[in-house]
């Protein structure tokens, strides 16, 4: 091993190491632990892994429309309806 290394010709990457869309990104949170434990049971059950599990069910209520959202959508649907067929 040197004693002294030269860094004067390093290049400094500053773009991430990975793209957080298309990779998984390591973190922790805290569950309740009947919800872990209702995740482990599921792991056992179905054979999955009960971080997939989790990641599956946070990505399907990302998906999933809420009620509040389904609730505008069609209040704003009923608006254009009722215009036109009032505007006669």
């Amino acid at each position: 091993m040197k004693k002294e290394y030269d860094f004067s010709k390093g290049k400094v990457n500053k773009k991430p190491l990975a793209d957080p869309k298309t990779s998984r990104v390591l973190t922790s949170i805290r569950l309740d632990g009947t919800v872990f434990q209702w995740f482990m049971a599921e792991s056992e059950r179905t054979g999955i892994p009960y971080q997939t599990l989790i990641n599956s069910y946070l990505k399907q209520a990302i998906e999933t429309p809420s009620p509040r959202q389904l609730d505008e959508r069609l209040q704003s649907v009923e608006k254009v309806v009722f215009k036109k067929t009032s505007g006669r």
